[in-house]
């Protein structure tokens, strides 16, 4: 119980310093929207499993995670970006089952790397902290 507690404290002091990082940065100039339309290989590490991703960030604001088949949805403000993913029967380490990922993260440019925290709901019982990082393979903005 006690890893439990020191993984969510770290995820959620990830998530405040970088929010905290953005907004100060965002203060200073309101740029563009810099995850619409672009694609990274991301890196999600957790208690379940450390896997990588394709995360694709479409124009619409639609979210798509290839390692699971389902529907995610995004928003962003400035370089600060949140979104949501539903998988039914999705497989991470040795647990399969519905899974809810709720995450939240920004992107540091000029470069083209993300990194952010979040949580899964797996089985709509158990809550899973995660942190990930990508970068990006492709951008079509």
């Amino acid at each position: 119980m006690n890893k439990k507690r020191m993984s969510i404290m770290l995820c959620g002091m990830l998530l405040v310093s970088g929010l905290f990082i953005s907004t100060a940065r965002a203060e200073n100039s309101i740029g563009p929207n810099v995850v619409t339309g672009n694609e990274y290989v991301c890196f999600f590490v957790s208690s379940l499993d450390i896997f990588s991703s394709q995360v694709s960030f479409s124009d619409t604001g639609g979210l798509t995670i290839s390692s699971f088949g389902g529907y995610g949805f995004y928003f962003t403000v400035t370089n600060l970006f949140t979104g949501g993913y539903v998988a039914l029967n999705a497989r991470i380490g040795t647990q399969t089952g519905d899974i809810i990922m709720l995450l939240a993260g920004t992107s540091f440019e000029p470069t083209p790397f993300i990194a952010g925290t979040g949580v899964i709901l797996l089985e709509y019982t158990q809550i899973i902290p995660f942190v990930f990082s990508g970068f990006a393979s492709t951008t079509t903005t």
